[in-house]
């Protein structure tokens, strides 16, 4: 069992930056560093970023509409 949680709850990636990898780049990074301390990653996404996340195998668990 893992005693390191991860959260990321805000990525944001300049618009002249977009589609070059940049966003996807730090996430797969992030990630490397929470699978090497065998930990567990969690986001808080919006609808409009929940697409982004999906690639990278996250899955909703549960939705706030506000």
């Amino acid at each position: 069992m893992t005693d390191v949680y991860t959260e990321l709850k805000e990525i944001a990636v300049a618009a002249s930056y977009q589609k070059r990898r940049v966003g996807s780049n730090l996430v797969e990074q992030w990630l490397l560093e929470v699978d090497a301390a065998h930990g567990s990653a969690f986001v808080s996404a919006t609808s409009n970023s929940k697409s982004f996340f999906e690639k990278f195998g996250f899955e909703t668990k549960k939705y706030l509409s506000f």
